[in-house]
């Protein structure tokens, strides 16, 4: 009985004396291996720790510092909740909007990598433009149908071999308004008549009109406000009348045939467009309308113009 009393504290020493070992010997430990279920009531790990393979969490984790860059995370996406998109989530609300940017590099602009940059693009085009289109409305009183002798008739249109000069106060009449002129010879005659005036806006105008063997009626390729002199020359004594054409002249240089949108007479708007002129001087660029001129209706024509 004795004996075997000694050798079961024997025993029990010596299975404390191991534990004591392995308690000792566990901590300094390079790694660890178990196949089995970690176990730990209050465990903590210190240090960088690797995962090779899945790792189930049936608890919470707590980690300050974890926790307070999830935070800024959220804070910086917002709440998904509330976006616009159909699209809930933030994947697919990005893809959304893609959809509807399009695709950028097919932009007309110059810049082609970003939205924003293509933007501020065309802001600066619109900043450029120094001044926009504006309506450019030109009044043409009362102006008179056309007529084939209304300036000089063909008694003070009598015309020599010697040269015939006739001024303004020889001639018949004056000119209603800046308009292009009809010369129409009595007979058939070769020679030539200059012609010496102003235009739309007083500025001195000339025209060279010619004739070879013929008395056809023949209109100015620009408008005259007022005629000073018609010289002529010719190879036989007859005569020439000068009367009104319907082509009136414009008081400005139209950018094209186009910028001239509407006419009116007497308040009417032309449902047909008139025929439009353009030339490299005023006095060149002419308008005729559709309507016939009565003598009684004010003519407005409406250009769009940058001005």
């Amino acid at each position: 009985m004795k004996r075997e009393l000694v050798a079961i504290i024997v025993t029990a020493a010596l299975l404390i004396g191991a534990a004591a070992s392995q308690s000792s010997w566990y901590p300094r430990s390079d790694n660890y291996t178990t196949t089995g279920w970690f176990v730990g009531d209050g465990l903590y790990l210190s240090g960088d720790g690797i995962i090779d393979g899945n790792l189930t969490v049936t608890g919470a984790i707590t980690n300050t510092a974890l926790d307070e860059r999830i935070g800024a995370i959220e804070d910086d996406v917002g709440d998904v909740t509330n976006m616009t998109t159909t699209a809930t989530d933030l994947a697919g609300a990005i893809d959304e909007l893609d959809a509807e940017i399009g695709d950028i590099s097919t932009l007309d602009t110059t810049e082609k990598g970003s939205v924003v940059g293509a933007i501020n693009e065309l802001d600066g085009r619109v900043d450029a433009v120094e001044s926009p289109p504006m309506w450019h409305v030109q009044t043409i009183t009362t102006p008179a149908a056309a007529t084939s002798d209304e300036v000089l008739n063909e008694t003070a249109g009598a015309i020599t071999t010697d040269g015939t000069n006739i001024s303004a106060a020889n001639m018949t009449g004056t000119i209603d308004a800046a308009r292009c002129l009809i010369l129409t010879p009595g007979a058939s005659m070769t020679g030539d008549a200059l012609l010496t005036g102003t235009n739309v806006n007083d500025e001195e105008i000339t025209e060279t009109i010619a004739w070879n063997a013929s008395a056809t009626a023949t209109t100015t390729t620009q408008a005259f406000k007022a005629l000073t002199w018609a010289n002529f020359t010719t190879d036989v004594n007859t005569s020439v009348t000068i009367g009104y054409s319907d082509k009136l002249g414009l008081d400005a240089i139209p950018s094209d045939a186009d910028a001239v949108m509407f006419t009116f007479l007497g308040g009417v708007m032309e449902t047909t467009l008139p025929t439009v002129t353009i030339g490299p001087t005023v006095a060149e660029c002419l308008v005729d309308l559709n309507s016939t001129l009565t003598g009684e209706d004010d003519v407005k024509i409406y250009v769009y113009e940058a001005v």
